[in-house]
């Protein structure tokens, strides 16, 4: 079952939009929804992606509200299962596109505080391209607070899935991004294999094979400050086997 919530004060002076996926992230979604407020400009607006189920609805309500101010247009789309990351992003995709008619780019990042304010911004306001990810892995960028196993799995996949699935990228498995229309209606006319993790990778990959290949830029990435993330083995093997899919259908398709 899903919900949408929303104040629209001037929906057609949006031209961009900003997709926040959120799973049980009540303090750090209050956090980087009121340092957002602060930095972006009031034509982007805001839609939190939420899967924590209904019956939160009037204290994320409440978070998004305090969070905003009335001149910003914000969306809050519920869901009452948790549907994937994947699966969160698409719904506030969909949202934004039947929504706003002169949005231009469309961006996605996590709710866990683990993407800065100011590198949200950075990537929402780069030149135009049609595929933008704020990569962990240039010579500019750097990851804060991970135990060094975590580094090492993310760098190896980073390293792997790019060879695998032929894809010029140092990071394809990071969440922070931004798609023109073009992509977005790409993206949205071919349902996903993954919802999950993997989900990320094979949206590049999708591109990819349409002649997008992402642009980047550098971002400074935070290991969340409070909760645990959501993410667990359950998780991972099915990203595993998500690439897996993912291989098989590129060669496919060559």
């Amino acid at each position: 079952m899903q919900k949408v919530v929303q104040s629209l004060p001037n929906k057609v002076s949006v031209k961009k939009t900003l997709v926040v996926a959120a799973f049980k992230e009540f303090q750090n979604l209050s956090e980087l929804l009121k340092s957002l407020e602060l930095i972006l400009p009031i034509d982007v607006s805001i839609i939190v992606a939420d899967d924590t189920g209904i019956e939160t609805e009037d204290r994320i309500t409440k978070i998004v509200r305090e969070a905003l101010s009335e001149k910003r247009n914000w969306q809050i789309s519920f869901e009452n299962k948790k549907s994937g990351r994947g699966s969160a992003v698409l719904r506030g995709f969909r949202l934004a596109n039947e929504t706003f008619s002169e949005v231009e780019f469309f961006a996605e990042c996590d709710a866990d505080g683990s993407h800065r304010p100011a590198d949200i911004s950075r990537v929402l306001s780069a030149a135009p391209a049609d595929f933008l990810i704020g990569s962990r892995y240039l010579p500019e960028s750097r990851i804060d607070g991970w135990p060094k196993s975590r580094k090492i799995a993310s760098k190896i996949l980073n390293f792997i899935i790019p060879i695998a699935l032929e894809i010029k990228s140092t990071d394809v498995t990071n969440g922070l991004r931004r798609y023109s229309k073009v992509a977005t209606l790409i993206i949205l006319k071919n349902p996903p294999l993954n919802t999950g993790f993997i989900f990320l990778s094979e949206q590049a990959l999708l591109l990819s094979r349409n002649g997008i290949s992402p642009k980047e830029v550098p971002i400074i990435f935070i290991n969340r400050i409070h909760g645990e993330s959501s993410v667990g083995i359950s998780e991972i093997f099915d990203s595993l086997k998500g690439v897996l899919i993912l291989y098989r259908s590129n060669k496919r398709n060559k």
